[in-house]
């Protein structure tokens, strides 16, 4: 923690250990409106930020994303939660994602909620 400290300044820190390997810990961390996800590597005492996301709560399809069974369920477990709104012409969809399995590619422990135009949804799921 204190090697990221001295590396990347934030007000929020988390770490989490990668398996089986002790110099190497994925880190979130917060500042401001941007989370910042990537890797600390105590052997080549490097810091990589792999992402970075904005934060996006104020937006209404993520407050009635919270009402479907799939999400609160989601954030029953998550401990570091995030939630995106992709909208094209058709439809909206918010998803959340676990910011510590991140490290994973593709889609992993995300919940997923679509929206019509009008509010209505039309799908929700976790992926795992």
């Amino acid at each position: 923690m204190d090697f990221l400290k001295a590396n990347l300044e934030a007000h929020s820190y988390k770490m989490c250990p990668l398996p089986n390997d002790f110099l190497r810990w994925w880190f979130i961390v917060r500042s401001g409106d941007e989370i910042k996800a990537g890797l600390a590597d105590l052997f080549t005492r490097r810091v990589c930020v792999h992402e970075i996301y904005k934060m996006s709560n104020n937006d209404p399809f993520i407050e009635m994303s919270k009402k479907e069974r799939v999400v609160k369920n989601f954030l029953y477990f998550a401990r570091y939660p995030y939630a995106e709104v992709r909208r094209d012409t058709k439809m909206t969809t918010v998803i959340w994602r676990e910011l510590s399995f991140t490290i994973r590619p593709g889609d992993h422990f995300v919940a997923k909620v679509i929206f019509d135009k009008e509010g209505k949804v039309l799908n929700s799921y976790f992926k795992f």
